[in-house]
């Protein structure tokens, strides 16, 4: 005796994602409420497209003399060398503090005390920062 099973129900191709749906629809909300609370009008977006047009005013036709191209050059071998040296003082500072918190690599209390005693020292650092510059103090979230 044979027994055909009956046929499964169809697969759809793209489930819903409940969650995304919920996310774009937070970021709606958030937008909106940004906005709000940023005092968009359109009398601020036409003062702001005059200004857009006296920048690229500025910016078209480029000045293309000698002396500028040469200052051109200069800052952006500059810029190039900064972001070379940045790129590498980057992984130099990185790569031991990936492996001091490796928790396949290093014992726990190495991994804890490494992982906690770094992100006291940031935020402090950074809270000290914010205030040496006059800015908003801002609490930390690891360190009272």
């Amino acid at each position: 005796m044979s027994s055909i099973a009956p046929n499964p129900a169809p697969r759809v191709a793209f489930q819903p994602n409940w969650w995304a749906r919920a996310g774009w629809v937070l970021l709606a909300i958030y937008v909106v409420w940004a906005t709000i609370s940023l005092d968009v009008s359109w009398a601020r977006f036409v003062d702001g497209l005059g200004n857009a047009q006296k920048f690229f005013g500025r910016m078209f036709p480029p000045n293309v003399e000698a002396d500028k191209i040469e200052l051109v050059v200069k800052g952006l071998a500059e810029s190039v060398q900064i972001a070379i040296i940045a790129t590498f003082v980057g992984i130099a500072l990185s790569l031991p503090i990936g492996l001091l918190a490796a928790r396949n690599l290093m014992p726990v209390w190495v991994v804890w005390s490494w992982s906690v005693g770094t992100a006291r020292t940031t935020s402090t650092a950074a809270a000290a920062n914010a205030e040496a510059s006059g800015r908003r103090r801002t609490r930390s979230v690891i360190a009272p």
